[in-house]
This record gives C-alpha cells, sequence and structure tokens, in this order.
C-alpha cells in the first residue's frame, strides 16, 4: 500500500513539473524572426537604346531581341569589414505602376550594416563568378560552343589571332548600395536607398546596332561573324569592366532592307555588350563570314575603331560601315 501511495506522489509531481514548463519555461518562436525580415521594391530601368527605343530604322522594331522584362531579382548583403557575403535573398512578386515595373519582396537579414548588391536572377547567357565575395564578384558570358568555333572559318588560320569568342550578354539589371543599415523591428520594415525612395536597378549591358553593305548578297545562304576588342566582363561593385578580360562577341547577321542601289543589300545585326575597352586597351575588329548555297565561305576583316567616335555611336549605338563587301560568284 504504501507503494503505491509512494508513487502515485511521483506521477503527481511529475505531471505538476510537467504543466510548469508548458506555461513558464517553453517559448514558442517563429523559424523567421519577423523582426529580421524587410520589405524591398525595385524599379526597373528599362530605357534601353535599341531595345526599347530608339531603332536605326522603325521597320526594324522587330528585331527578334531576346529581352524580357526581369522577373527575379537577386539580393546579396555583404559584412563591409570582411567583404563576405552574410546574407542572401530572392524577390519574386512582380507590378507595375505610373513609375513602371518592379519587382518585390522580403529578405531576411539581422541588425547591422551592409554592402548589398541587388542583381537580375534569370538570365539565359549571363553569369556570377565569386560572388561570396563583395569586391570581387563579377557578370561574364561563356565562350561560344565548340561546333560554332568550328564553323568559323577565320578561326582556322594560325597565323591569325583571335580573342575569345563569347556569348553575348543578356541585358544585366543591377544596384549597388553601400553602407545600408538594417534595425531589428516589431514587424517587417520597408528599406529605402540613401534618397529615402525605392531601389532602382538599370541594365550595365548596351545593345549596338551593326550594319554593313553587301553586294551579291542573294548568294549567301547565312552569314555570322565577331568584334574583338570588348569587355568580357565586369565588376559589380563598382561596374567597372574588367581590363584583363578582353573578348570577342560573336553575332548573326540578318538582311532585309535593301538600298537605293538594287544591287546592294544593307545586312545588319544587332548585338549586346559590356562595353567596348579603352583604345588603348587594342583595336576593334569586325569579322564578317558569308557562307554561300555552294558551301563557298567569304571572309571579310574590318578595322572599325574610328566609327565608335562618331556621333551615332556615341549617341545612338549605331555602328555604320559605308563600305561595301562584294560576295563574288564562283
Amino acid at each position: 500500500m504504501r507503494m503505491h501511495t509512494t508513487l502515485r506522489r511521483c506521477i503527481l509531481l511529475l505531471s505538476a513539473i510537467f504543466s510548469l514548463l508548458l506555461t513558464t519555461g517553453c517559448e514558442h518562436r517563429q523559424l523567421t524572426d519577423p523582426a529580421n525580415k524587410h520589405f524591398m521594391r525595385v524599379y526597373l530601368d528599362e530605357n534601353i537604346k535599341n531595345v526599347t527605343h530608339g531603332f536605326y530604322n522603325d521597320a526594324h522594331s522587330e528585331y527578334e531581341i531576346e529581352y524580357s522584362t526581369p522577373r527575379v531579382l537577386r539580393v546579396a548583403l555583404y559584412d563591409p569589414a570582411t567583404g563576405k557575403q552574410t546574407a542572401l535573398g530572392y524577390l519574386q512578386k512582380t507590378g507595375s505602376d505610373e513609375r513602371g515595373n518592379y519587382v518585390e519582396g522580403y529578405i531576411s537579414a539581422s541588425e547591422g550594416e551592409y554592402n548589398m548588391l541587388i542583381s537580375k536572377f534569370d538570365c539565359i547567357s549571363t553569369h556570377l563568378r565569386d560572388e561570396n565575395v563583395y569586391d570581387q564578384v563579377q557578370v561574364y558570358t561563356n565562350p561560344i560552343s565548340q561546333p560554332i568555333m568550328n564553323a568559323l572559318h577565320s578561326t582556322r588560320d594560325p597565323f591569325e589571332p583571335h580573342n575569345n569568342i563569347v556569348y553575348e550578354p543578356d541585358h544585366f539589371f543591377l544596384e549597388s548600395v553601400e553602407r545600408i543599415a538594417l534595425k531589428n523591428n516589431v514587424q517587417p520594415d520597408t528599406l529605402y536607398n540613401a534618397e529615402g525612395d525605392h531601389f532602382t536597378a538599370e541594365s550595365i549591358v548596351y545593345t549596338y546596332y551593326l550594319q554593313v553593305n553587301v553586294k551579291g548578297a542573294s548568294r549567301v545562304s547565312s552569314a555570322s561573324g565577331y568584334l574583338s576588342g570588348f569587355a568580357g566582363s565586369v565588376n559589380l561593385c563598382d561596374q567597372s569592366l574588367n581590363m584583363n578580360d578582353k573578348v570577342s562577341i560573336y553575332f548573326q547577321l540578318k538582311s532585309n532592307h535593301v538600298s537605293s542601289r538594287s544591287d546592294i543589300t544593307q545586312a545588319y545585326a544587332v548585338f549586346n555588350t559590356f562595353g567596348k575597352l579603352p583604345d588603348a586597351e587594342g583595336v576593334l575588329t569586325a569579322v564578317f563570314e558569308f557562307k554561300a548555297a555552294d558551301g563557298s565561305v567569304h571572309v571579310e576583316k574590318m578595322v572599325i575603331t574610328h566609327l565608335f567616335e562618331t556621333e551615332m555611336a556615341k549617341n545612338n549605338q549605331w555602328i555604320i560601315i559605308d563600305d561595301v563587301i562584294e560576295i563574288e560568284e564562283i
């Protein structure tokens, strides 16, 4: 009997202790603390020459440029003292108002001061490297595929040097902010730029229109080429060109506009680039390759450095070559 009484007292004591723990010793917390959540809205500056406006010829507004409004933005926070990435988030809710298109959402980060990089995430040909260090992260594009490289006849000449030939970049939207302060709040707060406004990201990629005269274009089945003297990557923290990364931009030519001379066709291309390197870093050249139906190939190389100094190139990003490339009949 005494044993049963003792057992009962033990059970009652354990029950009391358990009830006490439930009421006073247990604190339920959300996995994501609301005090660490911060709302952001990023407007997109889509005023892009030769993409959304500024066409050389309005009849060519259907360039088939692979551009679409960004739908996902990547937000990376870095420790200003070490430069290392400390938080990463993605904004995915899209919308628009009188100011234009925007992407918004929440990021999670504890209280502190950060350097912040907001960039486009859903890119096809544009990639990031060294993204874990603030002053080292770069955006770049990959070299063209080996089949495309093999198809370029001009690259087969061992005595004719050529730079790394890469795909053109997507329009890469970016906003960089240094020393932004994040605070803990009872409810999620809203982050603003230094002017007290929402953030704005704009593309760091330029779109050029290139045109050249071709005689005998009716004999051409396909045409492509590459432009040398451009930067292959950009440092995101200050949007500066990587001076040690010299590349050539691959492009394909189209032709549907005939000049006043019936035997001359104006072939054109629209290409994207991070920007040309300073003139001191090298000469800008254009290599055109025209393939005829009979399998013959006509290669034409032109120095076009001077054309980038014209008003059309500076103000409109139009490269107009007046020379005539003649495709001779075999």
